[in-house]
């Protein structure tokens, strides 16, 4: 089984982020593959329509984190990983990631003991529609890049992310967490399997640098 982790603040200000995670919900309960789970970490108000849980075929659990730590990703991690088994798939992802048919599949066949899987996905610049056909992402402008300096998506058997030892890590900025996470992965020989895939982007959304630029841990 693979164990998809996903952090998640929701308030006021971030209905867009919302309908992303709405939109990355629906879009996996579409396929055909459903060896998988979903853990959501939760930040935020009650303003998040949760029915979405009755709506799709797969397993959905929250976990309402806003009473006990603060926001960050490297937390999220560390509390799905707690429900994980050793020879299972911990796979971290974001709610503006939107997952393509033969994902499922390709992970299953990337990660093994000793290999974590990082691909390296494409990343959409413009507020467009977009529509799914065949293995090609189509929209109005399908502009955009390849995100190939970023490893926050990653697959890797829970035993090996036994082995990096994160829990004794305190995430202070933005992205660092993946930095770190890849120097350890280096050190313990894990192998880092790396390649664009076509079957996993990235949605665009308005831009949070604001957001982005305040301390991760909030105090």
């Amino acid at each position: 089984m693979i164990y998809f982790s996903i952090p998640f603040k929701s308030d006021k200000t971030t209905y867009h982020r919302d309908e992303l995670l709405t939109k990355c919900l629906m879009q996996l309960d579409s396929l055909e593959d459903q060896r998988f789970a979903v853990y959501i970490a939760y930040w935020g108000s009650d303003i998040f329509d949760w029915n979405i849980i009755s709506k799709v075929r797969y397993s959905i659990n929250v976990i309402d984190c806003k009473h006990f730590c603060s926001f960050s990703s490297w937390e999220a991690r560390k509390l799905i990983a707690k429900y994980v088994l050793d020879e299972e798939i911990f796979h971290s992802i974001d709610a503006d990631i939107f997952i393509k048919e033969g994902y499922i599949e390709h992970v299953y066949q990337n990660v093994s003991e000793g290999v974590m899987y990082s691909p390296i996905c494409y990343s959409l610049n413009e507020e467009k529609p977009i529509k799914i056909k065949g293995d090609k992402i189509f929209s109005n402008d399908t502009n955009g890049w390849w995100r190939s300096t970023a490893y926050g998506l990653f697959g890797i058997l829970k035993k090996d992310w036994n082995r990096l030892n994160l829990d004794n890590y305190v995430q202070r900025s933005w992205g660092k967490d993946d930095e770190e996470r890849v120097k350890r992965v280096q050190r313990t020989g894990i192998k880092i399997i790396r390649e664009k895939c076509d079957k996993i982007f990235h949605l665009w959304h308005p831009n949070e640098l604001e957001y982005k630029n305040r301390p991760y841990v909030e105090n």
